[in-house]
């Protein structure tokens, strides 16, 4: 035991508690730590609930509404807060000296590390929410509001892996035998040294890769994009990878220095406005004029059509048809898909049953006169 005068409870204590030792701690010890920490989680859930309660109450008395979210989200950091401080209340009580003193200290402290790292994502997490809340209020604009949500969800994730990044470190610092053995192993091992360093350079060309994304926004969440041939929207875009949902609900994962280094369609890159074309082959005596006509007051029937453009050209003549093209606008890609679909089948329609068909395209033959004498 120690030198120091023996406390209340190791005074009251029966003697084969104090007396039997386990790992540098007398049995009554490891007791009292038992009983120290579950009445530090009950004080801790306790005090953190009404700490909790009552700024939620002074919070809902507020106009604005970003307190309302900070207290919730800081509500179970509280609780692990107040926990500490009762724990750490309690410790004196139980009298551990020397060794068990200070690996205790050095768990206690690696507690109060990763206490911290969950306030910091909590407050990450809180204020990213709540500028891409004040952002999204502030313009109506669909390409601005992916643009801002674009902004916010990259560097919320690039704050959120730094933040778990020093919190490793400085749990690692906190132990002698690992902070040793890292160091011995990055001044030792040359090889390995060389592939930890090109694995850091792949991650932190990633994470700068994600940042210059964040800035230039060549691509935005929601916008409608071609990769690779495939057709899709761009559903989350991580530190090092973009995800884009396919038209088929399968989902397209791409490195992020892809959209930075290869070329890529982007049908929403200033607007969400598109304009699509529907060809059709027709006959040479097809009425273009009434074709086109009908086209317009087709459009003009259809949902989908945003009324800034319905035309129709002959852009090819071969020997034996013309193309029909007819240009539509949308206000979105899947409006400009589902228009594009029904004008193809409504100009096909059209082409079928007027004057019975004759204008569909066809292969005429003539028959030549056959010389006199040939056999």
């Amino acid at each position: 035991m120690n030198s120091n005068p023996p406390s209340w409870l190791e005074a009251h204590a029966p003697t084969f508690l104090t007396h039997t030792q386990l790992w540098g701690l007398a049995l009554w010890q490891w007791l009292g730590l038992g009983v120290v920490t579950v009445v530090a989680g009950l004080a801790g859930y306790t005090l953190g609930g009404l700490v909790t309660a009552a700024l939620a109450r002074v919070a809902r008395r507020t106009s604005v509404t970003w307190d309302n979210a900070l207290v919730t989200a800081m509500a179970t950091p509280a609780r692990a807060l107040a926990f500490l401080v009762v724990f750490q209340a309690g410790l004196p009580a139980l009298a551990v000296e020397n060794g068990p003193k200070a690996l205790l200290r050095q768990l206690l402290s690696a507690v109060w590390i990763a206490v911290l790292g969950v306030f910091l994502f909590r407050i990450i997490g809180f204020a990213a929410d709540a500028v891409d809340s004040a952002l999204q209020r502030q313009s109506t604009d669909v390409v601005h509001q992916r643009a801002a949500h674009t902004l916010v969800t990259v560097l919320r994730r690039v704050a959120q892996v730094l933040t778990a990044v020093l919190i490793v470190a400085l749990e690692l610092t906190r132990f002698e035998v690992v902070r040793t053995v890292g160091v011995s192993l990055l001044a030792s091992a040359g090889v390995a040294g060389i592939v930890v360093g090109l694995a850091a350079q792949r991650s932190i060309s990633s994470i700068l890769a994600g940042l210059q994304l964040a800035i230039t926004q060549p691509i935005r969440v929601g916008d409608t994009v071609v990769v690779e041939k495939q057709f899709g929207t761009v559903e989350e875009i991580g530190i090092t990878f973009v995800v884009i949902r396919i038209w088929d609900d399968r989902r397209l994962v791409v490195p992020i220095g892809y959209f930075l280094d290869k070329p890529f369609e982007s049908w929403t890159r200033s607007s969400q406005q598109l304009l699509g074309t529907v060809e059709v082959p027709a006959d040479h005596a097809t009425p273009v004029e009434d074709v086109r006509t009908h086209l317009l007051q087709f459009c003009a029937t259809r949902p989908e059509w945003d009324r800034r453009a319905c035309k129709l050209h002959v852009t090819e003549a071969t020997e034996r048809t013309i193309t029909l093209r007819a240009l539509v606008s949308t206000a979105n890609a899947d409006d400009l898909w589902t228009l594009r679909c029904a004008v193809r089948e409504e100009l096909v329609r059209h082409l079928r049953v007027l004057e019975g068909g004759r204008y569909l395209p066809r292969i005429r033959s003539v028959s030549l006169p056959v010389p006199e004498g040939a056999a």
